[in-house]
């Protein structure tokens, strides 16, 4: 399995608004499946918006589903996939 994890300035917009972050191109692809937003205030309301501990890194994961992207609120992005050469483009694509 591979995670990849990016502080993409563009992404984060897409974590605190309503507007839905889609593909346009093919590149994008990987976001077919739906970016659903980990709002870590929801587990733990008092937190510096870092995954720190497993019970945080579950929560995520929850949030993640059968997705292949998570928009993190006000934070980033994480990516999963089942090997690092299928994502390791994943973080320059949204910029």
């Amino acid at each position: 399995m591979a995670v990849v994890h990016s502080h993409s300035p563009s992404v984060i917009p897409f974590g605190v608004t309503h507007t839905k972050l889609r593909p346009i191109y093919h590149m994008g692809s990987f976001l077919w499946s739906g970016t659903p937003v980990f709002e870590i205030r929801e587990v733990r309301p008092e937190n510096d918006l870092l995954v720190r501990d497993r019970p945080l890194g579950r929560a995520l994961a929850g949030t993640l589903g059968e997705c292949t992207c998570v928009l993190m609120r006000g934070h980033g992005m994480t990516v999963v996939a089942t090997a690092c050469l299928r994502r390791c483009s994943v973080p320059s694509t949204p910029r």
